[in-house]
């Protein structure tokens, strides 16, 4: 705690003066600015599906309900059920699932719950189409080469 307060007193004595201060210099107008205990949990590690944990500490465990846009990024900042706040930082290119499992810097578990998201489902129709129109399309859409031949495909609705 006194090294945060040192920390935390140079850092306000940079912002008053524009300068860094010398070691042993005497500061006149001495305030520390109001410092938070660490209210932020760090979490940087997941397991996938909460694979090799008890049913138990899984029942037990804090939730956190993320979106898809939230759930793609590999560092963000949220709150779980028991209203703690949260700072995620997990190895870049990670997406968090639905059903995963954080592990915070303190041993404790937060399961995700992920939100429902409304998606457009397109099908081939034998009036109208081909599935091979279909995979036309999909690649045309999601710039993706497919191997075989999709019955469907879903994709976020977008507002164009």
């Amino acid at each position: 705690m006194k090294q945060l307060q040192k920390a935390t007193a140079k850092r306000c004595d940079r912002q008053r003066t524009g300068t860094a201060s010398k070691p042993g210099a005497l500061v006149s107008h001495w305030r520390l600015l109001p410092t938070a205990p660490h209210t932020m949990l760090t979490i940087n590690k997941l397991i996938s599906q909460g694979h090799g944990l008890a049913p138990a500490l899984l029942k037990r465990a804090a939730a956190v309900v993320l979106d898809w846009d939230t759930r793609q990024k590999s560092r963000f900042d949220t709150e779980d059920s028991q209203g703690r706040m949260l700072g995620v930082f997990l190895p870049r290119g990670t997406a968090v699932r639905g059903g995963d499992v954080l592990v915070a810097e303190d041993g404790s578990l937060v399961k995700v719950i992920a939100t429902p998201q409304p998606v457009l489902v397109v099908r081939t129709c034998p009036e109208h189409g081909s599935p091979l129109d279909l995979l036309r399309a999909a690649c045309i859409l999601l710039d993706v080469p497919m191997p075989h031949l999709p019955v469907e495909f879903r994709i976020e609705k977008d507002a164009i």
